[in-house]
């Protein structure tokens, strides 16, 4: 025969079993793994934050650096080249090319977007990373311009928007 019927406890809005009276241990280890899991997840989400704010501080500190088509360091780069460096320099794999990059990670509505998603454009292929408040940061072979911030809004960025990716922050699995 079965003993009671687990009872349920409301604990910051989520359902834990209260288990018999002989299961007081297993009920006890339940909490402290749950709080436990909550720390680690305020740790990931912190480390998220820092890690997003490296990306982009780092992606800022190469404004002007000039367009080098397959450029991927300081001395130039090419708009795949500078997203590579920047998240790959920061612990996040990224692939090389904008055709890779556009599968990676998870697909993001453009009214979702969120600083450091990767944007891309058609027509030609081009990459960027978004700032956050309408703005990203790439690289721009045009007029020789460079590693640029620039509006989202902009009608040659506008017209060309594909899709966004988001690689930082999402559970790998």
């Amino acid at each position: 025969m079965l003993g009671p019927a687990p009872i349920l406890i409301y604990v910051l809005f989520l359902a834990l079993p209260v288990l018999p009276e002989s299961s007081g241990e297993a009920f006890i280890s339940t909490i402290e793994g749950f709080l436990r899991n909550m720390d680690s997840s305020l740790e990931t989400e912190e480390e998220t934050s820092s890690t997003l704010e490296s990306i982009l501080n780092d992606a800022v500190s190469y404004l002007g650096v000039p367009y080098v088509y397959g450029g991927a360091d300081s001395s130039g780069f090419d708009c795949s080249g500078l997203a590579w460096r920047v998240f790959n320099d920061n612990g996040i794999p990224l692939p090389r090319t904008v055709s890779a990059m556009e599968t990676s990670g998870i697909a993001v509505d453009r009214e979702d977007l969120q600083p450091g998603d990767l944007l891309v454009f058609d027509d030609p292929k081009h990459t960027g990373i978004y700032l956050g408040d309408g703005e990203f940061i790439h690289c721009s072979s045009y007029l020789d311009r460079g590693v640029v911030i620039t509006p989202l809004s902009h009608s040659n960025y506008s017209r060309r928007y594909s899709s966004a990716r988001r690689v930082l922050g999402i559970d790998p699995d």
